[in-house]
């Protein structure tokens, strides 16, 4: 009777009593705005619910992940971009420069430290340290050719990370991985460190498009064994009979 008289005596001055873990539930609602696609709709979601406080984006090419980053998913925190093509991190830095919690850094991750040949294609976004595969599909043949060959310096997240979370003050980093075929390569040189990577993005090939590259089993397999589940997949491209080529992968630390 006397929780009844509460639960009364509250909606008469317009107020409902409710649970601690039913107020969490509503807040976080509260606080959930839907974007217009549905990939940044999640990625937002990731990144508040692991409260991921740097990014670290590892292919950066013109920024436009970057600039999604903070125009779609409305990402607030630090952006690490990496972008090894000498006149494309030039103008990508020159866009972070009125962000003050956006930096660029021209160089390349990898497996290990030192310099690498990289292969500039016809279209830049599909540069790689990995050359064409012959069987890739017709769609890319034009675009996915090299062009130049450049030496770029190669560095690992683990380096990398150790010296920027203690400029930063940084601790829970959001790993995004678009190397056009080299992303174990830098997930190898990120497990040092990967206890501080919360969650992961990573471009997986359903189809061959680099020789040598990962197939989307064997980056799901490395990912799982090195702690990350699967969140989310999230269509890139697909061939003229709409069987995916390519897709990103989101996945998080369990």
């Amino acid at each position: 009777m006397i929780k009844t008289l509460v639960f009364k005596t509250l909606q008469r001055f317009g107020f409902t009593l409710i649970s601690n873990s039913r107020f969490e539930k509503l807040h976080e609602l509260e606080h959930y705005k839907p974007a217009s696609q549905p990939f940044a709709d999640h990625v937002r979601r990731v990144l508040q619910k692991h409260e991921i406080d740097c990014v670290f984006d590892i292919g950066a090419n013109d920024g436009s992940f970057a600039r999604w980053l903070r125009d779609e998913v409305e990402y607030e925190g630090h952006i690490v971009s990496f972008e090894p093509i000498p006149h494309v991190a030039a103008e990508t830095a020159r866009l972070a420069a009125s962000d003050a919690k956006w930096r660029v850094l021209p160089m390349a991750l990898g497996r290990a430290s030192g310099t690498a040949d990289f292969h500039i294609m016809s279209s830049d976004v599909f540069s790689s340290f990995l050359t064409p595969d012959q069987q890739q599909p017709d769609r890319y043949a034009d675009s996915n050719k090299i062009a130049e060959t450049v030496k770029v310096t190669v560095e690992t997240v683990t380096n990398i990370w150790r010296k920027v979370s203690s400029e930063l003050g940084v601790s829970r980093m959001y790993l995004k991985m678009d190397t056009q075929g080299y992303d174990l390569e830098v997930f190898a040189g990120a497990l040092p460190v990967a206890d501080s990577i919360v969650a992961l993005q990573s471009e997986l090939a359903f189809q061959q498009i680099y020789a040598g590259s990962a197939s989307f089993e064997d980056a799901f397999s490395a990912f799982k064994a090195g702690g990350f589940q699967l969140s989310m997949l999230h269509p890139i491209s697909m061939d003229e009979k709409l069987v995916a080529i390519e897709a990103d992968g989101l996945f998080v630390r369990t």
